[in-house]
């Protein structure tokens, strides 16, 4: 109850700035201030990537790994993209340029395909080494953090590995590749 609290809070306060600012925008025809997008992606991932499950009241756990959620990076030349997928259905993304997406629990597609990426990232934890930081992945590489009720774990793979089925890790990248289209899908109406 706890994290469903905490990620209301937090989904209604991005929501109200994202519809704030989206009105501005119509009104002044200008691009928000991409510093502090910037920030407020970079917080979003930060806030994700240091929880402590306990703490927070995560309850939902995936696979004999015990999967509680699965943050994909993906190194591009201007930017990063952050997916976050966790297994109580909730998704997000964020670009480290500043936007992105965030919730996504509140549509079956998207819950569907978050919980998927988890379980998919399950067998997968073995093969991973513990993060001991959480760097972004340089251009061309993706990165996975599985989040685990034993810490967190992570492994860098090339980009064109994963997408032409050439690396392990390329179930858990399509995995991600739907959730991502589910969110757009459903986030369609926001552009």
């Amino acid at each position: 109850m706890k994290t469903i609290l905490i990620v209301v809070v937090i989904l209604i306060i991005v929501v109200g700035v994202f519809f704030s600012h989206k009105q501005h925008r119509s009104r002044t025809r200008t691009d928000s201030d991409p510093v502090k997008s910037a920030e407020v992606s970079q917080e979003l991932r930060h806030l994700i990537l240091a929880t402590d499950y306990t703490k927070v009241g995560i309850q939902q756990f995936v696979g004999t790994n015990q999967v509680w959620g699965v943050v994909m990076e993906m190194g591009y030349p201007k930017a990063t993209v952050t997916l976050v997928a966790l297994a109580d259905g909730s998704a997000s993304l964020y670009f480290s340029s500043g936007g992105g997406f965030i919730g996504g629990v509140g549509h079956e597609t998207v819950r569907k395909a978050a919980f998927r990426m988890c379980q998919v990232a399950d067998p997968f934890v073995p093969a991973c080494s513990p993060a001991a930081g959480f760097p972004f992945p340089g251009q061309g590489f993706t990165s996975f953090y599985i989040l685990t009720k034993n810490g967190k774990v992570t492994k860098t793979a090339l980009e064109n590995e994963l997408g032409e089925n050439k690396h392990s890790l390329s179930p858990l990248f399509y995995a991600g590749q739907d959730v991502i289209t589910q969110l757009r899908l459903v986030t369609k109406n926001f552009k």
